[in-house]
């Protein structure tokens, strides 16, 4: 996919080695897609169509897991920042919160809450979900110093 160029390199002993370099560019765009790239439109469109899959998955999940009516948020808040980032994430969040304020708790289509019970519940989805981005965006920026580093080390010249 890339280009790859071969040098000629004498280390310390005066050993000379040869060393295939892959162009850098190319390799570090390999594992990105620019829509889910953090900031982008994309990310952002990603994130509310992933928010709205959850809210239309809640409604039919919500008759067999009694009393939990927002489970089906805080793993798609995850996988979200996993994909996008952290702003995707959190927008997300925020998205999901609106719509299972909305859609799901008591009175349906409205954003009155009757039950106090219901502003705990949005109040501990809204903490559980924040962690679970925080903790996967730091998993996300890891997985990418490693990768940078990783092909950091593959570019450079090893030993035959």
């Amino acid at each position: 996919m890339g280009r790859h160029s071969i040098k000629h390199i004498t280390d310390r002993g005066g050993i000379s080695h040869v060393a295939i370099q892959r162009n850098a560019k190319a390799n570090s765009n390999l594992h990105r897609h620019p829509s889910a790239t953090t900031g982008t439109v994309g990310a952002i469109a990603f994130a509310f169509l992933f928010a709205g899959v959850a809210t239309a998955l809640g409604s039919p999940v919500d008759p067999y897991v009694v009393g939990v009516p927002l489970v089906t948020f805080p793993p798609q808040s995850s996988i979200t920042a996993l994909i996008s980032g952290f702003g995707a994430g959190l927008f997300c969040i925020v998205v999901s919160t609106f719509l299972a304020t909305f859609f799901l708790l008591p009175p349906g289509w409205s954003f009155y809450l009757e039950n106090p019970a219901d502003v705990a519940e949005i109040l501990v989805f809204s903490s559980e979900a924040l962690f679970y981005v925080i903790l996967i965006t730091g998993l996300r920026l890891s997985l990418e110093r490693y990768r940078d580093l990783s092909s950091t080390w593959n570019s450079r010249a090893l030993p035959a």
